[in-house]
């Protein structure tokens, strides 16, 4: 990965090697677990892991240390995962899985020399409070996956909603269409003829949603690799679907961007962020949803009207074609009206991103 110029995130472990179907989740790795006592090591059960003093946690946690002893001068680790969907192992609860994450990040920041953030993820929203609160997790790690597959719309509320709420950096660590795998009923979403249009999408809506990042595919990005039907042509269908959201915002410096509330014409949404020297915005045809994402031409004149980012008086406002990240589509003057400022959007088909800066 270093060669490559890829920064990283270590997962030190994951739900499904410590649980043995208890909730019946349909997919568990415990019986091939080394730390279960039927391959030799000392855990009885998963649940074993989460209690303080166990030898299970004993060892775990040793582990993890010598691990990023091994590792910590790797430039190209950038945070510490301890561990992925706590609440899905079986026997963690609240409690027991935010101890158990809080001793794990201890050790690590003991023998980590640069210091670098950890965190852990839980699966699914609005639980264990307490957990996302406690300063072992540096940044929150969440994993979008709505039952309506209306990915993008939330991905935006549920970033903003937690940074509000946590008051910590948010990262969308893996995200879909469906959580469902693809070859079943539920999961047919995410092989839909037009889903690639979802996925942009989700893409264009991370990078206003105020995340720290806008793209993190659990299918497209891998995991389609064990479904033959789908390999390694799945995956390359959307291989290049950030590259025009990336485009967008090259060069761009994000310190001090916060979400800006907005509110625009009933056939459009989406949103907006920034600061008083630069707001983006992208907002989509409020119809083009799954699961056929239909798209149809948007007549000139819709209207999204944001706070002012800052005291400025005269702005310019530049609109751009998402399929590209760097055409622009037409370019316009605004003034403030008092503590507001509306932008007239030109016509467009699906969707359409603008920046938003004083003119100097």
């Amino acid at each position: 990965a270093a060669a490559q110029g890829i920064y990283v995130i270590p997962v030190f472990s994951t739900w499904y090697d410590w649980n043995n179907g208890t909730p019946d989740l349909g997919y568990s790795q415990w019986g091939s677990n080394a730390f279960n006592v039927a391959n030799g090591g000392a855990a009885a059960t998963p649940a074993d892991l989460f209690l303080a003093g166990s030898p299970t946690q004993t060892l775990w946690l040793a582990w993890v240390e010598k691990l990023v002893q091994r590792w910590q001068n790797r430039e190209n680790i950038i945070a510490w995962e301890i561990f992925s969907e706590v609440n899905l192992a079986t026997g963690s609860t609240e409690s027991t899985g935010t101890a158990f994450v809080e001793s794990a990040a201890a050790r690590i920041r003991a023998v980590d020399s640069r210091q670098r953030p950890t965190t852990a993820s839980l699966a699914g929203f609005d639980e264990w409070p307490g957990f996302l609160r406690n300063d072992a997790l540096d940044f929150l790690n969440i994993h979008p996956y709505p039952e309506t597959a209306q990915l993008d719309t939330f991905i935006i509320q549920k970033t903003r909603q937690y940074l509000t709420a946590y008051h910590k950096p948010v990262l969308i660590g893996e995200s879909g269409l469906s959580a469902a795998t693809p070859d079943s009923e539920a999961g047919q979403i995410t092989i839909a003829d037009h889903a690639s249009i979802g996925i942009s999408h989700a893409i264009w809506a991370g990078v206003v949603s105020g995340a720290m990042n806008g793209r993190a595919l659990w299918w497209e990005d891998g995991v389609a690799i064990y479904f033959p039907e789908l390999s390694f042509p799945f995956m390359a269908k959307n291989s290049q679907a950030e590259l025009a959201a990336s485009a967008f915002v090259q060069g761009m410096d994000f310190a001090g961007f916060a979400p800006l509330p907005t509110q625009s014409s009933a056939e459009i949404t989406g949103a907006a962020l920034g600061n008083e020297s630069m707001v983006i915005g992208w907002f989509r045809d409020a119809a083009c949803e799954p699961p056929d994402w239909n798209l149809r031409p948007i007549p000139a004149g819709q209207k999204v009207t944001l706070t002012r980012p800052g005291l400025a008086q005269d702005w310019q406002v530049d609109f751009y074609d998402p399929q590209t990240g760097t055409t622009i589509l037409s370019s316009a003057f605004v003034a403030p009206q008092g503590e507001t400022i509306t932008l007239t959007l030109p016509a467009f088909t699906d969707d359409i991103a603008f920046k938003l800066y004083p003119r100097e």
